[in-house]
């Protein structure tokens, strides 16, 4: 819900499954979920029907909001007498690491087509 709010409204599935780096099924999954919840609407482009868009609902948009509350407190309470540099260098390194896991993952689909 996070990624998709970030992207915007009118999203498309596969391009949401690309930015997460996951396969299809599972998300589909995911999104049937969250649209049964309310959370979500699924809709066809109006350019090709084929394509299906992802739109958060108000209620998800406030879920997300209060998901993104309680993760926040939590991060202030994990990172108390952390130093700020010391938090950026961690989580440089974090998403370094995604950088790399995603071009491995590329890589190996395109070994394997």
């Amino acid at each position: 819900m996070m990624q998709l709010h970030q992207l915007g409204d009118n999203v498309s599935v596969s391009e949401l499954a690309e930015v997460q780096g996951i396969e299809l099924p599972p998300l589909m999954r995911t999104l049937t979920q969250l649209e049964k919840q309310g959370y979500l609407l699924r809709s066809v482009s109006p350019y090709d029907k084929r394509i299906r868009l992802l739109t958060l609902t108000p209620a998800g948009k406030a879920i997300l909001k209060r998901l993104t509350q309680v993760i926040e407190t939590y991060q202030a309470r994990v990172s108390q007498n952390i130093a700020p540099e010391h938090i950026d260098i961690f989580s440089a390194t974090l998403n370094q690491f995604a950088c790399n896991l995603r071009t491995i993952r590329e890589e190996d689909n395109k070994t394997e087509k």
